[in-house]
């Protein structure tokens, strides 16, 4: 598994309304507060499929993901004292 990271200080054209989980080509579920909905539809898919990219593009990835985390938790440890 991998962690993808989008600081606060990044500038993304857009934000996520909803939580989203991609399965496959054929399946994603949206998480509302009154439920869940189910896609399926190809047009639905790819809309969240680029969406996910979106994201993606602007997130902090392996060894950047750990250098921002291990700097986040630095900042936390410096704080307390």
């Amino acid at each position: 598994m991998d962690i993808a990271i989008i600081p606060q200080t990044v500038q993304v054209p857009g934000s996520p309304m909803n939580t989203f989980v991609i399965y496959d080509d054929r399946l994603v579920t949206v998480e509302l507060f009154s439920g869940e909905v189910v896609l399926r539809t190809p047009q639905e898919i790819i809309h969240h499929i680029e969406l996910f990219e979106l994201f993606m593009g602007h997130a902090l990835t392996g060894a950047g993901a750990k250098a921002f985390l291990l700097d986040r938790a630095d900042e936390f440890m410096r704080e307390r004292e």
